[in-house]
């Protein structure tokens, strides 16, 4: 994507080797990689609503460290599935491969989408 983008990562006190990692990738992309540096763990939620309150694009997709895209166009039709005005969410469908509960999350996910967006 050559598009203006911005990537914003919550770093809640880490001890691995996450910080090298950002800090390589903000070296490549200094324009569009924001680290956010906690020194303690404050939660996904802390972080990710620093990062909300930061943000400057039209769209805003939210990953955590479970979530991996193996498609390159994923972004793309995600984004393209948006752009019908009668869309005001747009998700990827769940698999639950990696969710210690993955009998729930397609359950949850589904109906409450259904529920509370009339998709």
């Amino acid at each position: 994507m050559t598009e203006k983008w911005q990537l914003f990562k919550g770093l809640n006190g880490s001890k691995d080797n996450t910080v090298p990692i950002i800090k390589s990738f903000k070296n490549k992309y200094p324009d569009h990689i924001l680290p956010i540096y906690l020194e303690k763990n404050c939660g996904t939620t802390y972080s990710r609503n620093l990062a909300l309150k930061k943000a400057k694009g039209k769209y805003i997709i939210i990953m955590d460290s479970d979530v991996e895209i193996y498609q390159r166009e994923t972004i793309r039709r995600l984004l393209d599935t948006f752009h019908d005005k009668k869309i005001g969410l747009v998700v990827p469908k769940p698999d639950g491969i990696f969710a210690k509960n993955e009998d729930q999350a397609p359950k949850l996910i589904g109906p409450m989408l259904i529920k509370h967006i009339g998709v």
